[in-house]
């Protein structure tokens, strides 16, 4: 796959951020019908979470932190939004939250994931159409989902991956590629005193990922293992102290709610019969009626995954390694959790998509480049 400039790689940029706004256009316009979508609104299907984070961010602001199941940090995030709009109720700021969310975070995250993953890849055209298929997803699984004649689910379930919600996924995306970028940052920087900086924002990025969403500990688990293996052992205690210090306020609530700092609210409330994990959860959609067929899609993107991660092995180790555990510590996580299987699998995946998509592009360059081999070997030798 040919290599382009510096200049071409920026121009791409700028048009996957244009794609992503047509990709916000076509849902509000209903031209992608979500059937949440209040016509003329920036509202479309969020599943009633949004109350929830509503109701503690008003009590945070009251200094009454009530009872929740959910971590404190996308509820102190909403504060702002609620002082800002004098918000009494969700509706107050759904739109302004979920507008900031899709046509201005979303394409930060656009330019900095582009960073990244030429970091990783080393190689602009596969970092550029990264991001492209990850922009281009929701269009992708809605034309897929359409095609098997489920074009209302298809919409319910795409229209949150362009980050169109006041939900956490959005915000604990976002930052799980900032913190990516400030890893490699960190390992690349040879000024001490700018990795010094850069480390401390690494270890801020990590706690405010925790305190937006506990699973989050899966990307900062790849984070802590790349620095293991590059053997930055004071990197890594600083970014784990200091992501303790930001989480700290998440077990003084724990303790004060829960009875405990380690008892968090999803084990108080709602707690399915067989646990948030189980493996008889994805076991039982194997053994369904749609099981060989969602089983032989899986192996095989299991199979181009590892052939992925291989390449960049190559390319890069560190590289690889983050977006490794980045992408099958999610996969296997969410595959095992029950509420991925009543209806929340595509959504919860909302922050391993970029990763994804970084091995998609890396398994096409691959194909790219054996079907050019393959030309060339049959090509008739010119006298």
């Amino acid at each position: 796959m040919r290599e382009i400039s510096q200049r071409q790689f920026k121009i791409g940029i700028a048009i996957v951020v244009v794609l992503q706004l047509l990709i916000v256009a076509l849902f509000f316009f209903d031209i992608i019908h979500d059937p949440y979508h209040q016509t003329g609104k920036f509202v479309f299907h969020h599943g009633g979470d949004e109350n929830d984070y509503f109701a503690l961010a008003r009590s945070l602001l009251t200094g009454t932190p009530i009872d929740s199941k959910y971590t404190l940090g996308y509820p102190l995030l909403l504060t702002p939004w609620i002082v800002a709009f004098g918000a009494t109720a969700p509706s107050g700021v759904v739109q302004p939250v979920a507008l900031f969310s899709s046509v201005i975070m979303f394409p930060i995250a656009q330019i900095i994931f582009a960073k990244v993953a030429e970091r990783i890849t080393h190689h602009r055209t596969v970092a550029l159409l990264s991001v492209a298929i990850w922009t281009l997803l929701p269009v992708i699984l809605y034309a897929i989902m359409a095609l098997i004649h489920r074009a209302e689910l298809g919409a319910i379930w795409t229209v949150h991956l362009p980050w169109m919600q006041m939900l956490s996924d959005p915000p604990t995306a976002f930052f799980t590629i900032v913190s990516f970028w400030f890893l490699f940052y960190v390992l690349d920087s040879s000024n001490e005193r700018n990795r010094l900086i850069g480390t401390a924002l690494l270890g801020i990025v990590c706690g405010i990922l925790l305190l937006i969403r506990l699973n989050a500990i899966l990307s900062v688990l790849a984070v802590g293992l790349v620095l293991l293996w590059s053997r930055r052992w004071r990197t890594l205690v600083i970014v784990l102290g200091l992501a303790l210090a930001v989480f700290a306020p998440q077990l003084i609530y724990n303790a004060a709610h829960f009875g405990s700092i380690l008892t968090t609210g999803y084990q108080v409330f709602g707690q399915p019969a067989d646990g948030l994990l189980n493996i008889a959860y994805p076991l039982r959609i194997l053994t369904g009626q749609y099981g060989p067929a969602i089983g032989a899609i899986a192996l095989f993107l299991g199979l181009l995954m590892i052939v992925a991660l291989m390449i960049l092995w190559r390319r890069d180790q560190n590289g690889a390694l983050a977006v490794g555990v980045w992408s099958i510590t999610y996969l296997v996580f969410f595959s095992l959790y029950y509420f991925s299987w009543v209806g929340g699998f595509v959504r919860f995946l909302i922050p391993v998509y970029p990763a994804l998509a970084l091995l998609a592009a890396v398994a096409i360059m691959r194909i790219v480049n054996l079907f050019r081999r393959s030309a060339l070997a049959t090509e008739p030798i010119r006298t």
